[in-house]
């Protein structure tokens, strides 16, 4: 896993370019799938390439911001992937070439994001080196009523600094999640401090899972 995400971010960087914060994305986790796994190493490793090939293309296209695995607990959530493309049916056409999701081994649950806060990095990364930092997830039936959506936002602007987050988006139609965060490191106790203040979390109309993220050295800036 941790080699598979090396090299995709090697491929990567080597054509990162400059981009403007954005204010809408498109987040994909990539799911197990029922799908057979090759059982030869030189078809697997086949696959493989063609799976790495196709992040690298769409990172040229300047469609894709990040890519990486994640430890999911359930073994279900098995990666991310952050595209700008502008709609759903273009998203199911950037993994056309992957054989990974033609052969239904991993499968894509698509959700429409917001972006809150922050960014993700994709100029000043390290192509030589990963790093483990920390996805929250939010679920819950609907995102509260307008004051205390403000106020989750305020928690995000005034406190999330101290716990690292560099990213938080909401979803668009809260179907797969209410919102994703992505913490900068891996300091547990200072971002489970912030996810049990978070007032949608505080008054339980939401619920956070907090998994291990690997991206790329540099992803996760610091926010001012």
């Amino acid at each position: 896993m941790k080699l598979r995400v090396v090299i995709i971010m090697v491929v990567l960087s080597a054509v990162a370019v400059a981009q403007s914060p954005i204010k809408s994305a498109w987040w994909v986790f990539l799911v197990k799938g029922e799908g057979p796994r090759p059982a030869a190493d030189k078809a697997l490793e086949e696959m493989q390439s063609a799976h790495i090939g196709n992040f690298k293309r769409l990172f040229g296209e300047k469609k894709l911001i990040a890519a990486g695995p994640v430890q999911d607990p359930t073994q279900f959530k098995r990666g991310i992937v952050v595209l700008t493309v502008k709609d759903a049916d273009e998203v199911t056409k950037c993994f056309g070439p992957d054989p990974y999701v033609q052969g239904k081994i991993m499968n894509l649950e698509v959700t429409a994001i917001s972006v809150d806060y922050g960014r993700i990095e994709t100029k000043s990364i390290d192509p030589n080196a990963i790093e483990e930092d920390r996805l929250v997830i939010f679920t819950g039936e609907s995102r509260g009523d307008k004051m205390a959506w403000k106020f989750h936002l305020a928690h995000a602007k005034q406190d999330g600094k101290s716990a690292g987050l560099s990213f938080l988006a909401s979803s668009k139609d809260g179907k797969n999640f209410q919102a994703v965060a992505l913490f900068r490191g891996k300091d547990d106790e200072a971002i489970q401090s912030w996810i049990d203040n978070d007032p949608l979390v505080k008054s339980g109309i939401w619920k956070a899972t907090k998994i291990p993220q690997w991206l790329a050295k540099g992803a996760l800036p610091e926010i001012p």
